[in-house]
């Protein structure tokens, strides 16, 4: 396992998961910071596409390679969800911090053993919440916040 260092001016990424949701990372990347050095995705035809596409140097079908094999600074986890918290404990066993797409996992079990990985092993990692700023998100949380909606039940 590398040691987790801060990232530089320019993030190296890998991309994991070539399909759609990756197609808007890729956009989002445009004109930010970051350069995409690697792709994975578990189907051969797919990786290749994505890597043309986006001019990517490397395309791998296994995650373990990819971050055996390349320095990247963070990996964005857009596969399937019930992959989502298997690659994010692999990805923090590297020394790679993670952006990974909702659910993050399925169980409170699940995200306490992430939260716990991370903090042992110092990488950091961020769950994406495109929607945590809109309106009926918003909404939502206000109406929790006054008590209106009533408590949350645990996992």
């Amino acid at each position: 396992m590398r040691q987790y260092e801060r990232p530089r001016n320019t993030l190296r990424c890998a991309v994991i998961g070539c399909g759609y949701i990756a197609d808007l990372y890729m956009q989002a990347f445009r004109g930010l910071p970051v350069q995409v050095e690697a792709a994975c995705d578990i189907e051969p035809d797919r990786v290749a596409k994505f890597c043309s596409k986006y001019r990517i140097k490397q395309g791998f079908a296994s995650c373990k390679e990819l971050l055996q094999s390349c320095a990247v600074d963070f990996v964005v986890i857009a596969t399937p969800p019930a992959s989502h918290s298997g690659l994010s404990n692999l990805a923090l066993d590297h020394g790679v911090a993670v952006v990974v797409e909702k659910p993050a996992c399925f169980s409170l079990a699940e995200a306490k053993t992430l939260a716990d990985r991370s903090a042992k092993t110092g990488v950091p990692i961020a769950v994406m919440q495109n929607y945590r700023f809109k309106l009926p998100m918003l909404k939502a949380m206000a109406l929790y916040q006054s008590g209106e909606i009533g408590k949350l039940l645990p996992d």
